[in-house]
């Protein structure tokens, strides 16, 4: 590859054709001369002799005229064009990847209900025990017989104890609530005062209560003394020893004469602890827990949940227990578990809660869910079972997983977050280097969420400049999506000079305001970035390749020339009417492949000034060179020995020197070009 230095030398002449078909012509003048010559001088003619001379091969090479319109087509790139006010413009347009919502905005944290119930106080029957007879004959120094059946009763002090028979109903039993009525019928024909009573365990002779009644009992009558349990504890075996005085007295029918002692209790009967028949039981509990967040959840479709539900019966007694949970229906039902447990055992359910309702009952925020706990137990029968109020059953309902297809309510904070996203830009062939002076970028939002948001992102581009973009986003109402555009016409910098790639961080926050909306897993964010510039920049030294083109050259003679080359040149001129200068580089080869990187020969820096401008940047008028030429040697010209010549023209563009200018479908540039050899004709061809 040759690198040609240019030599101005200015031309009167237009473009002259020449081919290789003249040099037939020529000869034939030249014999005809030769001949008219000799015979006008009558001169013997002798054998003639090739004539030897010089003469020029003219091959056009380059005429072409680049248009705007062309060169933006040459450029080949969607992002050029010239709009309907015949101004070249900058435009791109990029696709932001399909952000979905966060999972977060579509789930809640895990839930936990304990529910802990001990049985407190508990309810037994009251047990039934046959009252005890004791005559007056078997109460030792209360009376002496006399014939006749009469008796003499002395004043004296006398303990009268009867062995109640044994209670069935209990073993033993710490009463907590209930009383027991003492029943005395005198029959003794005596008056019985100053009466106290004790309630004492047979087995140990240990007073159970104690109590004094306040009225003497007359013969004939019964007295009701009342004795509290409260905090007593009896076992099935009792006795009852009363205390009376009386004063002398002289009775008849000694040997019918009696006392009866009863015990009733009362009908309600609570015991803390006991060993007893437990009648039919049940309990029931509630609990509240908080909803974290600050959003008003008002029904939500679950994609996916589970509760583990732990029921632990620390109880003597089977039980049946329900556990509600209002807040999650299905099938217009609440969530309802049913659960037989026996007596001292734990039980773990696992219920899958895809496909369920969220409804909270409570529309305040924070949110309070609520779970309610039923135990019903029939009781243990005829069987004695140990029992206390400290008994009690738990429930724990783990909620996991709990994530949701729709979820309406208002939301104060929904996010969509722009997570490092990469968005390349084609940028045109030689703008790499261009500063934009004015230029619009927007980004243009569809919205799938149904709510109102705002933007907050930042981008950040390769060439180290850094743009924020905020803007309001409008919800999809009813629609499938709703757009928004968010413009910033401040983007200049940012844009100067274009970046290859921009990176996207920030985020789009949806809610707040009141406005109750509906979010679903299948809602996204699209965004697209558009890039509008007319094209009027401040431009930096930019190279454009033009398409490469080619000529067929007949190759019958063309060694004639090439082999007898005396001198040659490159001829050209260029009109400019760009609002820059140029440099126009021409490559010529026989390799179209090869031809910008390996070419025969290169001829570089043809050069033109820019066209003269306006105040506001608008080329006025168009600039020309005059003819130029550039010396080819013998190796240059060797080029022409190709069958086909590519030719392959490069422009670069001068920069602005930081002045903006403006490029209208107007501004062109103009590039002619010849290659002339001279060369010497020997009559040997």
């Amino acid at each position: 590859m040759t690198k040609k230095r240019k030599r101005i030398h200015k031309r009167n002449s237009t473009f002259s054709k020449f081919s290789v078909f003249n040099l037939a012509g020529k000869l034939l003048l030249a014999v005809i001369v030769i001949i008219m010559f000799l015979t006008l001088s009558q001169c013997t003619i002798e054998k003639p002799e090739a004539p030897t001379f010089t003469t020029n091969f003219v091959v056009p090479v380059i005429n072409r005229t680049y248009p705007m319109s062309e060169i933006v087509d040459k450029i080949g790139q969607s992002e050029l064009s010239i709009d309907t006010a015949g101004n070249v413009v900058f435009s791109i347009t990029e696709d932001i990847d399909t952000l979905s919502l966060d999972q977060s905005n579509l789930s809640v944290d895990d839930l936990l209900y304990n529910v802990g119930k001990q049985l407190g106080p508990i309810d037994i029957d009251a047990p039934t025990i046959d009252p005890v007879t004791l005559n007056l004959s078997d109460l030792v120094g209360v009376g002496i017989p006399f014939p006749g059946d009469s008796a003499y009763i002395p004043e004296s002090n006398f303990d009268v104890t009867s062995d109640m028979p044994p209670i069935t109903s209990f073993s033993s039993a710490t009463f907590s609530q209930g009383s027991l009525d003492v029943i005395i019928m005198n029959e003794l024909g005596i008056l019985l005062d100053n009466v106290s009573i004790d309630l004492v365990n047979t087995a140990n002779s240990q007073i159970i209560t104690t109590t004094n009644y306040p009225d003497s009992i007359p013969t004939g009558s019964t007295a009701i003394i009342p004795l509290s349990l409260v905090n007593r504890t009896v076992p099935n075996e009792v006795s009852l020893v009363a205390h009376y005085y009386t004063p002398a007295d002289t009775i008849d029918n000694f040997s019918t004469r009696y006392i009866t002692t009863a015990l009733s209790f009362s009908d309600t009967l609570q015991v803390s602890q006991a060993v007893a028949q437990v009648p039919a039981l049940s309990r029931t509990d509630s609990t509240l827990i908080t909803l974290s967040g600050n959003d008003r959840i008002d029904t939500a479709t679950l994609s996916s949940g589970l509760m583990n539900l732990t029921i632990i019966n620390m109880t003597s007694l089977p039980a049946v227990f329900t556990i509600t949970v209002p807040d999650f229906i299905q099938n217009n039902q609440p969530l309802v578990v049913n659960q037989s447990i026996t007596a001292q055992q734990t039980t773990q359910l696992n219920i899958d809660l895809a496909g369920y309702q969220f409804i909270p009952q409570a529309s305040t925020v924070p949110q309070e869910l609520s779970i309610f706990v039923s135990a019903g137990s029939p009781g243990s029968g005829t069987e004695q079972v140990p029992i206390s109020s400290s008994d009690s059953f738990a429930i724990t309902a783990a909620l996991t997983n709990l994530n949701f297809n729709s979820v309406t309510g208002q939301f104060q904070a929904v996010t969509v977050t722009f997570d490092s996203i990469s968005q390349n830009l084609d940028i045109p062939t030689g703008f790499e280097n261009f500063e934009l002076v004015n230029a619009i970028l927007s980004i243009e939002i569809e919205n799938a969420v149904d709510l109102p948001g705002t933007l907050d992102i930042q981008l950040t581009g390769d060439n180290g400049k850094n743009l924020v973009i905020q803007g309001d986003v409008e919800p999809r109402g009813l629609a499938t999506s709703a757009t928004s555009t968010i413009v910033s016409s401040n983007v200049a910098d940012f844009l100067s000079p274009i970046p290859s790639r921009i990176d996207i961080t920030g985020t789009a926050t949806f809610g707040g305001g009141g406005y109750q909306g509906t979010i679903t897993s299948n809602d996204y964010l699209f965004g697209r970035v558009h890039i509008f510039a007319p094209l009027e920049m401040i431009i930096n030294e930019s190279t454009i390749d033009t398409d490469i083109e080619s000529s067929e050259i007949n190759q019958d003679n063309i060694t004639a020339i090439t082999d007898h080359f005396l001198s040659g040149r490159f001829v050209f001129r260029i009109v400019n009417r760009l609002p820059i200068g140029a440099h126009v580089n021409v490559f010529l080869g026989g390799d179209s492949t090869t031809l910008y990187t390996a070419p025969q020969v290169k001829i570089d820096s043809l050069y033109v000034t820019a066209a003269p401008t306006d105040s506001n940047g608008l080329v006025i008028d168009s600039i020309a060179t005059d003819f130029q030429e550039i010396y080819l040697d013998s190796m240059d010209i060797k080029v022409l020995e190709n069958d086909t010549l590519y030719v392959g023209q490069q422009i670069v563009l001068d920069g602005s020197n930081g002045q903006p200018v403006k490029l209208t479908e107007d501004n062109y540039i103009s590039i002619l070009g010849r290659i002339e050899v001279e060369y010497l004709f020997d009559g040997e061809f």
